[in-house]
């Protein structure tokens, strides 16, 4: 895993009666907009990635190589590492980070501590802090990786 180079991306507001829009552009291939409206409980993040190049100036020798494109979000939310991804868009399944249910073989050995964190996202991902009663959940309109 390498998260190549480090880009400051050209940023810029708009702001109406109704929402205040920030669009992040990164590259040519990556840009994210983040969307408030005027009081709303929730925040709207429209992230476009693509045609993604495949080459790699950043890693010498490696020539033409595939690509991950990854929006991580901060929180101050104290999780304890756990958090829930959706079933199809049905009922939500409780993971744990580095861990696995009753049914996988013990002791969990990791030897992908990032890939192996990851769960299939068809609808929503969510966190949730009990000790402040406060939830983060993250609604997709499309099926994409998630973790914590």
């Amino acid at each position: 895993f390498f998260p190549g180079p480090k880009v400051t991306p050209k940023v810029t507001v708009t702001k109406t009666g109704v929402v205040t829009e920030v669009k992040q552009v990164f590259s040519s291939w990556a840009s994210h907009v983040i969307r408030l409206f005027d009081n709303q409980p929730f925040v709207e993040v429209e992230w476009t990635a693509g045609p993604i190049p495949t080459d790699t100036p950043w890693i010498p020798g490696e020539g033409d190589t595939g690509k991950e494109v990854v929006v991580r979000y901060s929180t101050d939310l104290e999780s304890k590492g756990t958090f829930f991804t959706d079933s199809n868009g049905r009922e939500l399944v409780k993971r744990q980070y580095n861990g696995r249910g009753p049914s996988y073989p013990q002791p969990l050995n990791v030897s992908e501590p990032i890939a192996g964190n990851y769960y299939p996202v068809n609808a929503m991902i969510a966190l949730q802090d009990k000790a402040s009663d406060i939830e983060m959940a993250i609604i997709t309109d499309v099926a994409q990786g998630g973790s914590s």
